[in-house]
């Protein structure tokens, strides 16, 4: 298994881990040396995997990998479920990244494995010009002229996606870019958080779990929230 921590801003590779098999151990190992190398993010996005979360498999309590996080002050957010639109960008970078693979020797070992992502990972940051990035720009460049490498306490700026904090009204409403949705009235005088990429939105409640998923409408002021189950 290959653990892949990609920079959601500058898409900078700033972790590519090998494992034995996809678990919690790998995982931290994975993103301490992202923090070890290019310090600590505001959010972590990760999917539902039980290397991340326990709150499929054992609601209430707290994985090893989240602990993790809020001890450093970041904020852990997972996608929702089958939904794997949510983590979009490192899905599609993992197809990169198994497309390199495929022009490279079969690696016999975990270290033979981990000496190819060393250097995939030196030619994805440096070399490689990346589509999504102003003017197809390096990630290693578009990080070094970044205003703002974010934070517990600052969040980036980026223009194609973005954070909102919404108050939940008495009726169990919100409002989205000038769009309006339910997310029901159990959350009623809460702040949820609405992260919007392009036209699709991810609506986390405030302990940084899903609430649903809604595609924006131009010609639709009211649009239901597709919830998770």
């Amino acid at each position: 298994a290959v653990f892949d921590v990609l920079d959601d801003c500058t898409r900078t590779l700033v972790g590519c881990h090998a494992t034995i098999a996809e678990t919690a151990e790998g995982a931290l190992t994975a993103i301490r040396q992202a923090f070890d190398e290019y310090g600590t993010p505001a959010l972590m996005l990760s999917d539902n995997g039980t290397a991340f979360t326990s709150r499929l498999t054992k609601p209430g309590s707290i994985s090893t990998f989240v602990q993790c996080l809020l001890d450093h002050g970041i904020r852990p957010i997972n996608s929702s479920p089958y939904h794997p639109q949510t983590c979009g960008k490192v899905e599609r970078h993992h197809q990169t990244l198994k497309k390199w693979l495929s022009t490279q020797p079969t690696p016999n070992t975990i270290t033979d494995l981990q000496t190819l992502l060393n250097i995939y990972r030196r030619y994805y940051n440096t070399q490689r010009r990346h589509s999504a990035l102003p003017a197809r720009a390096t990630p290693a460049h578009t990080w070094a002229v970044a205003p703002s490498l974010g934070g517990p306490h600052s969040p980036p700026t980026q223009t194609d996606a973005t954070l909102h904090h919404c108050r939940v009204s008495q009726t169990g409403a919100i409002r989205i870019a000038g769009h309006r949705t339910s997310v029901g009235t159990t959350h009623a005088g809460t702040t949820v958080t609405a992260i919007r990429d392009s036209n699709h939105v991810t609506v986390y409640d405030p302990h940084g779990q899903p609430i649903g998923h809604l595609h924006l409408q131009p010609d639709k002021d009211y649009i239901t929230l597709t919830r998770t189950t």
